[in-house]
């Protein structure tokens, strides 16, 4: 009877790594439990509670004792080789995952080919492949631990349906195609606009340029980009590279930059970009150059302004956030032309 007195905050430590665990009788038991001499309560939880494993934070609610009592009682046993702790109920889910699988197919024809395939719709090639990878691993595993045929059978069935959503949409081309097909093209435009808006406020205001690269990325592969989008795109990667000290990031993005540059030069944004991948390249003259000629486009830029002061002086002015807040709210307000001068 010692064990009811045993100290229960040394009880407490003992359960706590045990809280999340399944709890089941020891298969065989190490004493016959009649032989225990635990009582009419005892022997109820042994016979109906225990006929089955049960989560121990449910078996605390549900037994014929008080938490503490049955926190005691399962120590008690435990120690005697009477009780396991397990990760996993061993309850046959058989039955469970036959009836979930066929629960999934009954209504998989309604799913688009992203939905299938656990991603965003706007998702690119480097997403749905990663996607595709994941979803056949998991395909390999589940098979392998399939119980019997039908289930295999179910399992196959599956994982045609998302084989053939990657093969449908794995290429930019395909995915535009059907994208087209099953969303509304406002949508579309709109979806493209405001994840590129996201990806500029990102760069611009936030200096996460991982992230605006990240929605930037996502505009992209909705829309073709053009020049302005590609800009803030390279410049986004630039600094990102700088950032990580990954010459090939940088590198990547001053290329696409420049790319985006040939397509549009006489826009103010892409000259202030440029301007701001110099500056931060440590080239002040060049980015004075293409500053310069931002302000012969917009004369009445303070963007441009700010960033010519900062390109002079090596000085970031104090009112930089607040003067590039409102270019982007001016270049993001409904209906405008994305290339038209902020200030106008």
């Amino acid at each position: 009877m010692l064990w009811k007195f045993y100290p229960e905050d040394q009880i407490d430590a003992g359960m706590r790594f045990v809280a999340n665990r399944w709890v089941g009788r020891a298969d065989p038991p190490a004493f016959p439990p009649e032989e225990l001499g635990f009582g009419t309560r005892f022997w109820k939880f042994w016979s109906e509670h225990l006929e089955k494993d049960h989560q121990m934070t449910s078996l605390l609610i549900t037994a014929p004792f008080k938490a503490h009592e049955t926190k005691r009682f399962v120590w008690a046993m435990h120690l005697l080789g009477m009780i396991v702790f397990l990760d996993d109920t061993r309850e046959d889910k058989t039955e469970a995952r036959l009836q979930e699988l066929a629960e999934r197919l009954k209504h998989i024809e309604k799913d688009s080919h992203f939905e299938l395939l656990g991603v965003h719709w706007s998702a690119n090639d480097a997403q749905i492949q990663a996607a595709y990878e994941r979803l056949k691993e998991e395909h390999h595993r589940r098979v392998t631990g399939a119980a019997n045929e039908v289930e295999v059978g179910l399992l196959q069935k599956l994982w045609t349906y998302h084989e053939n959503a990657f093969h449908a949409v794995k290429n930019r081309s395909d995915r535009h195609k059907y994208r087209l097909k099953t969303l509304d093209p406002t949508f579309l435009e709109t979806g493209a606009e405001l994840l590129r808006q996201k990806g500029e406020s990102y760069l611009l205001t936030k200096e996460l340029y991982d992230r605006a690269v990240e929605e930037l990325v996502a505009s992209t592969e909705i829309v073709d980009p053009d020049g302005e989008t590609l800009v803030v795109l390279g410049l986004a990667r630039f600094l990102h590279g700088q950032q990580e000290h990954d010459r090939d990031i940088r590198e990547s993005g001053r290329e696409t930059l420049l790319r985006g540059y040939a397509a549009d030069p006489n826009s103010e944004l892409t000259n202030i970009c440029r301007g701001m991948l110099h500056r931060h390249d440590g080239q002040p003259n060049r980015a004075k150059e293409y500053l310069a000629k931002a302000l012969q486009i917009n004369p009445d830029s303070r963007f441009a302004k700010v960033e010519m002061r900062a390109a002079e002086s090596g000085k970031t002015d104090r009112d930089r956030d607040k003067v590039i807040a409102e270019f982007l709210e001016q270049r993001h307000k409904p209906g405008r032309p994305k290339n038209a001068s902020a200030d106008s």
